[in-house]
């Protein structure tokens, strides 16, 4: 299977399916929520890292 994000879905007028994601041993693994946000300091502006830093629903604070 190649590297990379594949979505199944049975019916193409749903908006639900399977998402399947495949990475190279050497892809960073991330432990915990607190990690990830350390891990995007670098790549986030100041509000956004803030915004996670204070998210009260971790899914929510990341979209």
């Amino acid at each position: 299977m190649k590297r990379g994000i594949i979505f199944f879905q049975t019916d193409t007028a749903a908006s639900t399916g399977l998402l399947l994601k495949t990475t190279h041993e050497s892809f960073p693994k991330v432990k915990d929520w607190e990690e990830m946000v350390q891990m995007v300091t670098y790549i986030s502006t100041r509000k956004e890292h803030e915004a996670l830093l204070l998210a009260e629903d971790k899914k929510k604070g990341i979209g």
